[in-house]
């Protein structure tokens, strides 16, 4: 006679089965930013090319760069403790590790890299990637999520901004991409207002106890809006792709865009690989290795942007494409990091979970 399963045995196999959707679910809501940011790309890139002009022009117009950066800082700010901040300032090993990474090593890398690319517009718009300062809000971000130390990325941000407007003309006079003449002036007003203020201003909002117990409770709702201001910036970058690209007048080949990528992504992971090899020969723990990982390597959009614009108006021929490498390096930095922020994540989480009470 077949036996009756025991209440604890159907519990257990009831909870089983409820926790596999439950899981799939989980599994989906980590990697929901990367579809999200490849449906951005695909529908900002169709409608920049196949709309009416007027319509893109106004959509790029509506969405500005610098305010969303504000927001974004003043933010990851707001929901940084000024504690874990001021000991950043006290040992800034890490970050300045990470910004030596960031403007010295990585544009010393790509140089033998473009000289492999076909288009000049692409090994321009891949070297103005490289020389470009670190990313302001996306790193931060990712650092939290994968429970780095946010505010040695937030310092290596600060650091590669201030000085990347003197280190990038000095690498692309170097290579010989152009004489470029920033307004540097003009670049250092506005990175002063657009990210120092902001991080000053978000960690003033901390000093009323009501400001700063919201900003701790509400800390990963924060995270979430500051990912979709991210897609925001993208979208916006990928309609001015899209209506760059109407100016070519030779089709580009699916293995031209292929050679793009994987030159983006490698010179990203290969980024990646010296932070952490900075990290261990720092012998710094894992959190601030986790935030020169991801500091190091990722590049922001609207000074490469802004570079780009400068250096196709001094150049003697068309440069369509130019933006090109960049928005693919912007977009690979995104999914590369994001599934590894992922999956330090999960591995936190697990190992919490394992401790005894």
């Amino acid at each position: 006679m077949e036996s009756t399963p025991s209440v604890d045995e159907q519990s257990s196999r009831g909870s089983f089965h409820a926790s596999r959707p439950l899981a799939i679910y989980r599994r989906f809501q980590g990697y929901s930013f990367i579809l999200l940011l490849v449906g951005v790309l695909v529908i900002g890139l169709q409608f920049g090319r196949h709309a009416p002009e007027s319509v893109v022009q106004w959509m790029t117009r509506a969405i500005n760069p610098s305010v969303t950066t504000f927001i974004v800082l003043w933010l990851m700010s707001w929901t940084l403790e000024t504690r874990r901040l001021r000991l950043a300032l006290m040992q800034p090993a890490a970050a300045l590790a990470g910004t030596f990474i960031s403007l010295a090593i990585v544009p010393a890398i790509t140089i033998p890299v473009i000289a492999g690319l076909s288009r000049p517009d692409f090994s321009m718009g891949l070297f103005i990637v490289a020389v470009a300062p670190c990313t302001i809000s996306t790193a931060i971000v990712w650092t939290r999520r994968a429970e780095g130390n946010d505010a040695v990325a937030l310092l290596v941000t600060m650091l590669t901004n201030a000085l990347g407007v003197a280190a990038a003309p000095i690498w692309l006079a170097t290579v010989n991409i152009g004489d470029v003449e920033l307004p540097v002036w003009q670049l250092m007003s506005q990175l002063a207002m657009f990210c120092l203020l902001p991080t000053l201003l978000g960690q003033v909002a901390r000093g009323p106890r009501s400001w700063r117990m919201a900003a701790d409770h509400h800390r990963r709702l924060i995270g979430q809006f500051c990912q979709g201001i991210v897609l925001t910036i993208i979208f916006r970058a990928a309609l001015g792709a899209g209506l760059d690209s109407r100016q070519v007048v030779e089709p580009l080949g699916f293995g031209e865009f292929l050679v793009v990528l994987v030159a983006c992504a490698a010179i990203h992971v290969a980024a990646m690989t010296m932070g952490w090899i900075g990290g261990l020969a720092l012998r710094e723990a894992p959190a601030e290795r986790t935030a020169m990982i991801f500091s190091c390597s990722q590049k922001t959009l609207p000074v490469a942007l802004l570079l780009a614009i400068a250096v196709s108006a001094r150049a003697n021929e068309p440069l369509p494409l130019i933006t090109l490498p960049i928005l693919a390096y912007h977009a690979l930095q995104l999914v590369i990091d994001s599934l590894l922020a992922e999956r330090w994540r999960r591995r936190h989480e697990l190992a919490a979970f394992s401790q005894p009470a």
